[in-house]
Parts: C-alpha cells; structure tokens; sequence
C-alpha cells in the first residue's frame, strides 16, 4: 500500500496558498509558535473548514475552573494573542477544544451536541496525546463538551475529557488539572 506523503506548512503564506489552491490535506502539518514555543498543528479535516488540532498538549496542565479561571476563556483570549497575529487574522473563530460529538461520534456523557465524529479522530491512535515526541507517558486532555445543560457554559461543574487511552470521560471541572490539546478552525476562501 502507497503511504500518503504528508505536507508541512511553515508560514501563514504557505498555509495560506495551499487552502487557496486546494493542495492541503488531512494530516499535513502546520508548524508556528504558541505559548510554549514551538507548535505543531495537525490538519484533521479539510473540504469547507479546516480543523487543526496541536499535535502535541500543552506543557501545563489545567483545570477547566478554577476561581476566575475558565479554560475555554483562556485558550479565546490569552492563548490565541499568542499566535501569529497574521494567524489570528485568518482564524474563523477563537481558539477552543475539539468537543465529545466530533472527537467520539456520539455524546456518552456531554450534553447533546450538533454535528458529527472528524473522520480522523476515528482511529484511537490519533486521539491519544503526548506532551512532546520523546515523552514516556501519554495524557488527558480536555474537551470542551459540559456534562450538564446550562444556561452558561462556564457553570457546568464537569467537563468530557479524552483519556490516555483515547477513550472518552468526564471529570470535574475544578477538580483537577487535565493536558489542553488546542484546536483551530480555518474557513476555505470562496
């Protein structure tokens, strides 16, 4: 079987010019600078939006509440000034979590959600993370699905995460410290 030979952007141009022309696929990679440094972002999905997921969590742990504290409030703000700015400037919308529904298929413990599984998070081994290529230990990530319906989002008490495993569950979201494996969306110019 012909391995598919995967492609790897190293500026917003580059980027850029293969969603234009229609060159950038699923698993090609796009390697920038975030919060920690160095990060690569991994093309999950193509066609009208582009998904991309950080190959790699972040160095730091963290809660999904805590105080004043809201993640997702977080990766939308503090996390997202830490791209590019010509990054930020394509953005479709602020930076997020990959939710239950696209990462599983289905809402086992989260609130019902629209849509459907990304066709790439089907296979286990692309749903488990690591911290960086030589770490020992794989990790829990959060995702932004709340277990219970509210009317805001951000006073939901637990939260779905993706296990170590690659397998869904749900924790509080004060109640402990989860890997963040952001997720941006890119919309394909008309």
């Amino acid at each position: 079987m012909k391995e598919k030979i995967k492609r790897v952007y190293e500026s917003v141009e580059e980027l850029r010019e293969a969603i234009e022309s229609g060159k950038l696929k699923v698993n090609d990679e796009f390697v920038t600078k975030d919060i920690d440094g160095k990060a690569t972002f991994i093309c999950i999905q193509d066609g009208k939006a582009y998904h991309f997921l950080r190959k790699y969590t972040l160095k730091d742990a963290k809660p999904m509440k805590s105080g004043n504290f809201f993640l997702l409030n977080w990766l939308a703000e503090e996390y997202t000034h830490s791209l590019p700015k010509e990054l930020q400037e394509i953005l479709f919308s602020p930076v997020g979590l990959l939710t239950e529904k696209e990462m599983f298929g289905v809402n086992e413990f989260g609130i019902e959600e629209e849509g459907k599984q990304i066709k790439w998070c089907k296979k286990i081994y692309n749903r488990i993370a690591a911290e960086s290529k030589d770490a020992e230990y794989t990790k829990w990530y959060w995702l932004q699905t709340p277990t219970e319906k509210t009317d805001d989002i951000a006073s939901s008490a637990y939260f779905c995460y993706c296990s170590h495993y690659g397998l869904s569950d749900y924790y509080r979201a004060s109640g402990a410290s989860f890997c963040v494996r952001p997720r941006f969306i890119l919309v394909k110019r008309s």
